[in-house]
């Protein structure tokens, strides 16, 4: 036991970005066991739909704001690493609210705590992806963001199936208390980073002019999330349909285990050849399974697609960031990570739109899978042109 310690502290002092991904793991391991039941944790307390869409909303609504009031010159005062560890506060009052909710039933604290998480989760995000990409190179792009992909996914095979036996056992307020004794757990690996400043300026009069610059890279991330905040009410989903409390946790079991096994096999063979071909195939992939997805009645039909979808989305999440970070490396990198948090909303919005648009009538509520087939085929359309451009080039 003495030797593996050494050889984890080893590992913790070879390099900056191995202690933001054994943070990154350790947090992610805590989230896993809560974030695929806080829905049902609204539903099952009363909460419509539609309400727990406008919680999400509201959420990452806040957390935008935050970004560009709070966290961005907060950043540029004391630094990204002591931003990232003010996540862990927000995250904790957020579990603490969600728990007096279950005890007072009080829903004034769903909406206090959505502001919470939103603005908790932007300070988590922003400067981790600041760290990642100032410690990662553009050749090996691919191989890290399948490590902080795939090892996390890996780990969280077992935190939905702990949450299912805790849920159904003693409730969910224990179920918190556990996540939040692993979350303070993951601050600890972070203590030691080095704090570093980020000589980013953006304020609201260079916004648009900043955007428009990139307005193909920034249209790319706004399909991008649709595709992924697709997936997420894909569980939501899953639960109203198989309507027992255990779904979740089987459902998020299911989406870890393909994403475990392909992202670090994926990750290897981008840095070798062009990030773009997979990101094709994937999406392919990905428009076939939310086209069967029409048609899913059956629990265990919803395991196995909910697995196979999880392997595209490791292809396709894998293979398209490393296409767009290849794209900003050391092109003011730190600036577009800030700024792509506002595609990246608006794609979530289109989302949630689509789901109160549809969310009171069982019958027409799969209307929302066309969103995402959607999406998908726009960003083909992008990668298409972006093709056709290089080759005039070449020609």
């Amino acid at each position: 036991m003495r030797k593996q310690i050494e050889i984890f502290k080893k590992f913790l002092e070879a390099k900056e970005l191995n202690r933001v991904l054994v943070a990154h793991i350790m947090r992610s391991i805590a989230l896993s066991m809560v974030s695929v039941y806080i829905p049902v944790l609204l539903l099952e307390g009363g909460q419509s739909l539609s309400s727990v869409i406008l919680f999400y909303g509201l959420a990452h609504l806040s957390g935008l704001f935050a970004v560009f009031l709070v966290i961005v010159p907060l950043i540029q005062r004391i630094g990204a690493v002591k931003v990232f560890k003010l996540y862990y506060p927000f995250e904790i009052g957020f579990f603490a609210l969600l728990n007096i909710f279950i005890m007072t039933g009080d829903v004034r604290l769903i909406w206090c705590a959505a502001v919470i998480t939103g603005i908790g989760n932007f300070a988590y995000w922003i400067p981790h992806n600041i760290l990642f990409l100032r410690n990662t190179k553009k050749n090996t792009i691919g191989s890290d963001l399948a490590t902080f992909f795939a090892l996390p996914k890996f780990f969280n095979i077992i935190g939905p199936l702990i949450a299912a036996i805790v849920v159904l056992s003693v409730g969910f307020g224990p179920m918190f208390v556990i996540a939040t004794c692993g979350l303070l757990l993951s601050y600890a690996p972070l203590r030691k980073i080095r704090n570093d400043i980020v000589a980013v300026e953006i304020n609201f009069t260079t916004i648009v002019p900043k955007i428009w610059k990139r307005k193909k890279i920034f249209a790319m991330e706004m399909l991008d999330n649709i595709v992924e905040e697709s997936e997420w009410f894909w569980g939501i989903f899953a639960f109203l349909m198989i309507g027992t409390l255990e779904a979740p946790g089987y459902i998020g079991a299911a989406g870890a285990v393909g994403s475990a096994l392909f992202a670090r096999f994926i990750g290897k063979k981008i840095d070798k050849t062009h990030a773009s071909s997979y990101v094709a195939v994937a999406s392919i992939g990905l428009i076939a399974l939310w086209t069967v997805r029409f048609f899913v009645e059956s629990p265990v039909i919803a395991y196995v697609i909910t697995a196979s979808a999880s392997f595209m989305m490791a292809m396709f999440l894998v293979s398209y960031f490393a296409l767009i970070l290849k794209d900003v490396k050391g092109e003011g990198e730190e600036e577009f990570m800030i700024l792509r948090e506002i595609p990246t909303v608006l794609g979530r919005f289109v989302v949630f739109g689509a789901i109160l648009f549809f969310a009171n009538h069982d019958n027409v509520q799969r209307f929302v899978f066309f969103v995402p087939i959607i999406a998908i085929l726009g960003l083909l359309v992008f990668l298409r042109l972006e093709k056709l451009k290089k080759d005039s080039l070449i020609v």
